[in-house]
């Protein structure tokens, strides 16, 4: 399952890239939105691999490097999916310094669903600004042959 998950985010992040690039203009609630999807995720892998993670939750970047963020995090999901102990408890501090400990799979799991909370309120903000946003109902993407 988490494999699929993965694939799906890679994807679905990858579209939503692809309409902030060809959208002609620029739509800064909604890249703070995406920029948030792309460091949470970055956040949580970094809690994996016990290290600082380079942003915070609410950083911003620019357009230009959403794919370079979304590469790097999907590659290093399918790293810890694939190569380390899924059931290992990874303990952490939360930006408020809160102690707290998950599983791996459950962190793998909250990147995956959290990326798609998220992504559901970038479509609105697209909307709001007379941009299509893409198609990602994991169904569709399924029939689409891309998953």
């Amino acid at each position: 399952m988490l494999p699929d998950l993965i694939r799906y985010t890679e994807v679905a992040d990858a579209r939503y890239i692809e309409a902030f690039i060809n959208a002609g203009n620029s739509i800064p609630k909604a890249e703070a939105l995406f920029s948030h999807i792309l460091n949470s995720q970055h956040v949580w892998l970094s809690r994996i691999n016990g290290i600082k993670p380079e942003y915070k939750p609410w950083d911003i970047h620019p357009v230009a490097d959403f794919k370079e963020l979304h590469t790097k995090n999907i590659a290093e999901m399918n790293r810890v999916a694939t190569q380390e102990d899924l059931d290992k408890i990874i303990s952490y501090s939360t930006f408020t310094g809160d102690r707290l400990e998950n599983t791996v799979r459950d962190i793998l799991l909250h990147i995956t669903n959290h990326s798609g909370y998220h992504r559901g309120q970038v479509a609105s903000l697209l909307k709001q600004n007379n941009v299509q946003p893409p198609v990602t109902d994991l169904i569709v993407l399924k029939r689409e042959g891309v998953l």
